[in-house]
């Protein structure tokens, strides 16, 4: 004689019950918008995902880092005549004002000042880099 699981009858409401809890953990995921822009302090370094934004200082100065538009760095595991580059486009300010940077430029928006600091990851020869494996580090501070 075959004995029933405690909480089981048969009828199939296990399996909706499973179903049930399935769609609210998705649902609570999707609740979790990775649209909504963190909060950074002005002078501290923090990094972004292509269509992440953060938002700096008193006034709100929003960044969101778009896209790598440009990658021709040299990769690490070989030798090249030419470093190359790497260029992000950046939309910031209360208008969304997109600027293209490299590591180390600077631009004023907003009474701000905006520096690309580094990109992530490094090519390296072996190992293409897909659009959202970009990480770009960025600081925004007052002049």
């Amino acid at each position: 004689m075959r004995r029933a699981r405690p909480g089981y009858d048969g009828s199939g409401g296990e399996t909706l019950s499973r179903l049930l809890h399935a769609v609210l953990l998705l649902t609570a995921t999707a609740a979790c918008d990775s649209s909504t822009p963190a909060d950074v302090t002005l002078g501290a370094e923090f990094t972004l995902a292509p269509g992440q934004s953060a938002v700096a200082g008193d006034d709100g100065l929003r960044v969101t880092f778009v896209s790598v538009t440009e990658d021709s760095r040299c990769p690490k595991d070989a030798l090249c005549v030419w470093a190359g580059r790497v260029v992000v486009e950046v939309a910031a300010g209360s208008a969304g004002e997109k600027r293209s940077l490299e590591p180390d430029d600077t631009v004023s928006v907003e009474g701000y000042r905006l520096m690309l600091v580094r990109v992530e990851p490094y090519p390296a020869s072996d190992a293409p880099i897909g659009p959202s494996q970009y990480r770009a580090t960025f600081v925004v501070d007052r002049p």
